[in-house]
Formats: structure tokens, sequence, C-alpha cells
């Protein structure tokens, strides 16, 4: 009898592996999953584009403030300013013989190639970013310096060149140029509404238009979903598993083409979140449960990398709301300095409409409060919760309406 009702458990227990085996076979069918990557939303750099290099180069010899001297120029002891500009006088004017004479003052680039190499495997060479960063650092002091002295031709052009190196950082970014483009934009924004400058030039290209940063979020998630599955593909992976396993026993372990299908819904459950607006991170928890035995007998490999590779990506999309609400709010500012207008209801409501500005969440355009400040969510909205106060905080000094709970100075 013992024998019998073993049996019969050993014929139910395949059973039921051949069906879930079954069934994973069906869901993610061998050599038939679509790759990411033949999507194309993001090409490697061209062998013509050497701009990095260049700016690179020139940003090497660059003599850094001394001491807590971050932030935008405003914050900069006069002194110090001087002496920084003194310093690098060569570096700026390589830079603008550069600018002027090569690229004409335009350093965007047609298609969807990146600025930088791309990051195609986990052993690549990182870019040095940090090189952008200082280079438009010390031309906003530049701009800065100029403009306090009177030379208001020579800041705005200046100015042209921190915002064309902001939009090249931002132009088919990956992950970390979106994220480093983000915060030099933000800089730039906060230095043109604090520094309280009337310029009497076209100011508006200088700030990032809402569609550059959403199609740059889109790559730069393009990206980092791309460099997985070619960890995925890769033979060192797949050789790793099958050394620490029985052949038979690493087709188990590690479904190569479960895993590349998951990173197909995992990039179009985020994709299609921030294209909607959806202020909800995408529930991925089907894909590995750690109560789930099943989990772990079939491709825990998979699931596990997955699991624990793929950064909180929905963080960074709110991140990229932070920045269009701020270049928004910093357009209207202008725009009423610039006609000598005071901020209230109807001079904001005409702005809005006359420069079709867009809230990125509702698709409409915003709506305003009655002391003339752009409200972006509702006011008892639970959605502002979702927002880490580090980022609120760069909404701080600009004319939107921020929840109780952040402090507001916004006039």
């Amino acid at each position: 009898m013992k024998a019998v009702k073993m049996l019969i458990i050993i014929v139910v227990g395949v059973f039921v592996l051949l069906s879930v085996v079954g069934f994973l076979k069906n869901r993610f069918p061998m050599n038939t999953v679509p790759r990411l990557s033949e999507m194309s939303l993001l090409e490697d750099k061209l062998e013509s584009d050497h701009l990095f290099q260049e700016l690179e180069t020139i940003a090497a010899s660059i003599h850094e403030l001394k001491g807590d001297l971050s932030g935008i120029p405003l914050s900069i002891p006069e002194n110090d300013l001087n002496m920084h500009i003194l310093q690098n006088g060569s570096v700026l004017a390589s830079f603008h013989l550069l600018f002027r004479q090569k690229y004409m003052a335009d350093l965007s680039i047609e298609g969807q190639h990146s600025r930088t190499p791309m990051i195609q495997t986990f052993n690549d060479p990182f870019p040095a970013f940090g090189k952008w960063r200082d280079l438009s650092d010390l031309l906003l002091c530049q701009a800065h310096h100029k403009l306090k002295n009177g030379l208001t031709e020579e800041g705005c052009d200046a100015l042209e060149a921190v915002s064309q190196i902001n939009l090249a950082i931002l132009q088919n970014p990956s992950m970390v140029e979106l994220m480093l483009g983000l915060n030099r934009a933000s800089q730039f924004n906060r230095y043109l509404v604090q520094s309280g400058q009337s310029l009497c030039v076209e100011t508006d290209h200088w700030i990032p238009e809402s569609l550059l940063l959403l199609k740059g979020y889109e790559q730069a998630l393009y990206g980092e979903y791309v460099l997985m599955e070619n960890l995925f593909e890769s033979e060192d992976l797949q050789g790793s598993v099958r050394s620490a396993f029985v052949e038979w026993g690493s087709k188990f372990l590690f479904n190569k083409e479960e895993s590349i299908g998951y990173l197909s819904e995992d990039f179009s459950a985020n994709q299609q979140a921030f294209k909607e607006g959806i202020l909800r991170k995408p529930d991925f928890g089907h894909r590995f449960n750690r109560k789930n035995p099943l989990h772990w007998f079939f491709n825990p490999v998979g699931r596990i990398m997955l699991d624990v590779g793929t950064p909180n990506y929905f963080k960074f999309s709110l991140r990229v709301y932070i920045s269009i609400w701020q270049s928004d709010a910093t357009r209207l500012v202008i725009s009423l300095r610039s006609l000598e207008q005071e901020q209230n209801q109807a001079n904001t409501m005409a702005a809005v409409a006359r420069m079709s500005l867009i809230n990125p969440l509702t698709c409409q355009p915003y709506s305003v409060s009655e002391d003339g400040r752009l409200e972006l969510l509702p006011f008892d909205s639970e959605k502002w919760d979702l927002f880490e106060a580090k980022y609120l905080d760069e909404l701080s000094g600009f004319p939107v309406v921020l929840p109780a709970s952040q402090v507001n100075d916004g006039e």
C-alpha cells in the first residue's frame, strides 16, 4: 500500500512538473522572445561625434573652487568668484573658441544617438560625467560675473553656452546622464529665477522642453533594460550557471528566455505608467515571491537578478516630473518679468495659454491659484506623499503651489 501511494505521489508530481514547464514554455517559448535591443530607442554614439571627449579635455584643466562653495553663483562671495574666473581664463577661452567656431553655438545632433559611449556591459568603463558638470558650473559663474559687471551681451553668451551643455547632456541620455542633466537644469533654472535678471534676448530655448525630458526618460529607461538584457545574453552568466550546476539542472535554475521576457514586461509597464502619468509603481510581485516554492525551483537565478538588479525607476520618473514643473515655472517667471507684469491669476493664466504650458500629469493646461501660482496636484492629494521632500525642495522659490507640509516661498 505504501508503495502504491508513493507511486501515485511520484506520478502526480511529474504531471504537475510537466504542466508547469509546459506553461512556462508556452509563455516564454525558447528563441522567440523579442529583444528590447531591436527597438533601437537609443543608439550608440556616432564615431564622428567628439563633443564629449572635447569638453572632457577642456574641463580637465579647471581650477575648482575651494571650500564649500557649491550651488548657484549668487551664493559665492565676490572675491572668490573673481579669482575663480581669473584662474580659469584659459579654460573659458578654449571652450568659447570651440563652441563658436566648430559647433556654431549649437551642441545638438540629429537622431537617437547617445552623446557618450553607451554602457553595453557591466565591465565597460564609465564616462567621466563630472567634467560636464564642472564646465557647466564654471560657465554659469562666468555668466553671473559678466552680468554683474554690466556686460549683458557677454553674460548672455555664457548663459547660452550653459544651456547648450545642459541640453547636450539631456539629449538621448543614459540614466546617469539624465539625472546629471536634470540637476544641471535645476541649478540653471534657479539662477534665472533668483538672479532677477531681465535679459533682452529670447531665453525660452535655454530651458529644456517637456518633450525632451519625457523622451529622455524613456530612452534612459530603455538603455538600463538593454544593459540587463545583454547581461542575460552573455556567455559569462550562462557559463557560470552551467559550471555551478549540472547541465540539466542549469536549465531549471536559469531560463534565459523567461528572464528576457520578464525584462520586456517590466520595461513596457514602466514605460506605460510614465507616459500616462500614473503615479504608481508597477507591481512585479508575480515575478518573484520568496514564499512561492516554484519561484525557487524554476529560474530562481533570473528572478532574483531581476528583483535585486533593477532599481526603483518609478522614483526616477518622479524626478522628471519635478524638473518639468520647475522648468515651466521658470518660463512663467521670465515671461512675466520681460513683460513687466505682476504675478496674479489673470496674468499667469494668460502666460500659460500664450506659452501652451501643459501639466505632464494631467496633459491639460495648468490650473492657476488666486495668487497666480501653478497648481501641480490638488492641494490635499495623497499623491504628494510619493514625492521625497528633497525633490519637492527643488520647487521652493518657484511660483507653484506645494502641499502644506512643504515650505513654499515661491512668490
